[in-house]
């Protein structure tokens, strides 16, 4: 349950993010300089609230401990060498590529293929972020009931490609709306809660701040790449269909790799 709110403040923060900065920056007409300045606030408090009230539990103090009783924390090489772990990070890094695709790029490709006015592309774009809210706590507890995150995955990401691919096809205003609900409610952050449950149940238990540490770095890699490689399809080929299009190539490398993940032991609902 905690995985999944942690998920789920991650996708109200990106709707309020996109439909804040459409709205300050071309409704307001105030550009994008007054829109950083706006976020740049909250960022600041949060930083200071994190300081002032979290703390340090008594779960991390035992982690600590048997850290020490290890001898040493894995090194990269050790924990890359884990071919559970390593599957996991390609499908999480496939994942968030397609997902900064559509967070990046998307209200972009609104506005110069839909036609959609600037000041409403943030709007529409959220719909990717907050439908995926109710998503990830289905799933999530369903995955914790049936006792197994392989199957979900196998279900949730061909329907995400079906999503971004019909995008660029569909004419009709209705079925693109249920393409971008669509991929909120079977994309990335609906995916979210079983990699990291998939990453802890095939961690060790001393070595989870390493783990959670490379996973974090492999997967955001992809959304580093992903804007570069999507603008730079679109220079060369002249149309938003090649980024889109690689994005969902990408999803499907990341599904062929979930097949490859190893038989689930049933855990206890």
């Amino acid at each position: 349950m905690a995985t999944r709110s942690i998920n789920n403040g991650q996708a109200v923060g990106i709707t309020l993010g996109l439909i804040g900065s459409s709205y300050i920056s071309f409704g307001l007409d105030l550009g994008w300089r007054v829109t950083f300045l706006f976020y740049a606030i909250p960022t600041i408090i949060v930083g200071i609230l994190i300081y002032l009230f979290v703390k340090t539990g008594t779960h991390a103090k035992k982690v600590e401990h048997a850290k020490t009783k290890a001898g040493s924390v894995a090194s990269i090489g050790e924990i890359l060498g884990n071919r559970q772990l390593a599957t996991i990070f390609f499908i999480a890094f496939c994942n968030v590529y397609g997902f900064f695709v559509m967070v990046t790029w998307l209200p972009l490709y609104l506005a110069d293929v839909r036609h959609i006015p600037l000041s409403e592309t943030g709007m529409i774009a959220s719909l990717v972020a907050w439908t995926s809210v109710p998503a990830a706590l289905l799933i999530g507890r369903l995955s914790d009931k049936i006792g197994k995150r392989k199957p979900f995955l196998l279900i949730l990401i061909p329907v995400a490609i079906a999503s971004i691919v019909s995008l660029v096809h569909v004419q009709e205003w209705d079925l693109l709306i249920a393409a971008l609900v669509a991929y909120g409610l079977f994309g990335k952050l609906a995916c979210d809660p079983i990699i990291l449950t998939l990453i802890s149940d095939a961690a060790p238990k001393d070595k989870l701040s390493s783990v959670y540490g490379i996973y974090n770095c492999i997967a955001m890699l992809g959304a580093i790449l992903s804007p570069y490689i999507t603008g730079w399809l679109r220079d060369s080929t002249n149309t938003w269909n090649s980024g889109f299009y690689f994005a969902a190539g990408m999803l499907a490398v990341g599904w062929l790799a979930a097949w490859t993940l190893r038989k689930e032991t049933p855990v206890p609902a």
